[in-house]
């Protein structure tokens, strides 16, 4: 189990259109709750393992607009932009040295953000991705995995995305002095 909180004190977006500008400017915070838990077989090289893992997160922004015109910038409203995200995911060792995984994400459950033109607080859409992997483990520090994911990015574009890779670590970790 973890948590996790964080803020800061200097965020900017700018969105210049040409003959004028906005800005908006302010402090942030982050927090975040997350678990994973780790079942051992005691078979073979992870077969029969298993895994299940979940996250949360919450941010929100205390934004000042400012709006530019004629190379000066003046002060406008105050807005407060929320938003979230999760996954939650579960991997299978299916025979020694190889898993399975499905993997769920959303991001912007609360999804309240500031827009220009006429500046306000809109509520966006969610978007969601949902992948799933199989991975060999070559060795102890290297790992082949292919994935799938199917991506909806707040009920705009829907699209396919297949990768394939390698990873490799170097050098000892705390469970071996070699």
């Amino acid at each position: 189990m973890g948590a996790s909180v964080g803020a800061n004190s200097q965020y900017v977006r700018v969105d210049d259109h040409g003959h004028h500008a906005h800005s908006a400017e302010g402090d942030n915070w982050f927090a975040g709750v997350d678990a994973r838990f780790h079942y051992d077989a005691g078979r073979t090289a992870g077969h029969g393992d298993w895994q299940l893992g979940a996250e949360y997160f919450y941010t929100e922004r205390d934004l000042q607009e400012h709006v530019e015109h004629h190379g000066h910038w003046h002060a406008r409203d105050e807005f407060t932009e929320r938003q979230d995200g999760a996954y939650a995911e579960l991997i299978y060792g299916i025979a020694p040295h190889w898993d399975v995984g499905l993997r769920a994400e959303a991001l912007g459950l609360t999804n309240e953000v500031m827009t220009s033109h006429p500046t306000n607080i809109v509520s966006e859409g969610t978007s969601w991705r949902q992948s799933s992997q199989v991975t060999w483990h070559m060795d102890e520090g290297v790992f082949l995995r292919a994935e799938v994911s199917r991506e909806d990015f707040a009920d705009q574009d829907d699209s396919w995305v297949a990768m394939l890779q390698l990873n490799a670590t170097f050098g000892h970790h705390a469970g071996h002095t070699h």
